[in-house]
């Protein structure tokens, strides 16, 4: 695999201490895989890095996010509960507004535009680097959708109602650069919804290495709020909110997973374990538990709502 170095993504130092040396336990890319903590603003991200040509490859098909549409799972009860999951985040953007012109940043297969359809009167494109995504996002429910980075987005200044931009920032090589693109095409009074996995959350300090939201080599960035606050007042944005809402079990589970992976073979026994992680009973029956997380904002995702600081 072809690698870069990087400087640290937020402040641009070039010093650093290792953080951790870790494996793809999720995906089984090959080789190991170096996270470093920046020595002077605490930034944790990946250096050396896979390099732009290279990531292509480190998002197979299978890729959780990569999801098909809903409409296709064969039982009603699925349909309905998956629906359920995008609720929360679509709640969150039908109160900023009613309808309006909706940018979602890293759309993937189109699922949350094409659930937003049904929180309000939207004219509703995304951004998507992987070309497999983007074709089954406009094929399957006729999203217009970019294949590319933010950046690169054809779209004139003040575009945009709302950017959504959901566990996506972390992958990105150049966060400041995606951001300084995001605030451009957001209109004066506009608002933009980012989430990343929170480097502050308990799971975060109960897993370690085998936190999911470390996956190498897909997370070039592990944010903390303070990191991702500067991050944002140096690209044109202010953070009115910052809060935990989502995530929850899912994370917690798919930690799991990757601790199991790392550390037992492959077994009837280890996948007997993983399958009963993912059954629905353990969702509810621990809802009290990450709901009082998520209060404190240790849940394994922090969310942000911003707007431009100044008339554009």
């Amino acid at each position: 695999m072809d690698t870069e170095t990087t400087s640290c993504l937020i402040c641009g130092s070039i010093r650093y201490t290792l953080h951790s040396q870790l494996q793809d336990w999720a995906y089984s890319v090959p080789g190991e895989f170096q996270l470093v903590r920046c020595l002077d603003c605490g930034h944790i991200y990946q250096t050396p890095r896979p390099s732009q040509d290279a990531m292509g490859a480190l998002y197979p098909d299978d890729y959780q996010p990569f999801r098909r549409t809903i409409a296709q799972e064969p039982n009603a009860w699925i349909r309905a509960w998956r629906h359920l999951q995008w609720r929360p985040r679509c709640l969150q953007v039908a109160r900023l507004r009613s309808g309006g012109r909706l940018l979602d940043v890293g759309a993937s297969t189109g699922l949350f535009l094409n659930e937003m359809r049904r929180y309000g009167q939207w004219m509703l494109v995304g951004v998507e680097l992987s070309q497999h995504a983007v074709s089954y996002a406009r094929d399957t429910f006729g999203l217009e959708v970019f294949a590319g980075q933010v950046e690169e987005a054809p779209w004139p200044c003040a575009s945009f109602d709302v950017i959504t931009c959901w566990d996506v920032l972390e992958h990105l090589p150049n966060p400041h650069a995606a951001l300084f693109k995001m605030y451009e095409l957001l209109t004066d009074d506009g608002y933009l919804m980012l989430s990343v996995p929170n480097a502050g959350s308990l799971d975060a300090r109960l897993f370690g290495r085998y936190w999911i939201g470390l996956d190498p080599p897909r997370h070039l960035s592990v944010f903390s709020l303070a990191g991702l606050e500067r991050l944002l007042s140096e690209t044109g944005f202010k953070v009115d909110a910052a809060f935990c809402f989502y995530g929850r079990y899912t994370a917690f589970a798919l930690s799991v997973q990757q601790y199991l992976r790392a550390r037992l073979p492959r077994s009837p026994l280890r996948l007997l374990i993983e399958r009963v992680m993912f059954f629905p009973l353990w969702r509810f029956l621990s809802l009290p538990y990450f709901w009082l997380l998520d209060q404190m904002r240790l849940g394994a995702i922090i969310t942000v709502r911003a707007r431009p600081q100044v008339s554009k």
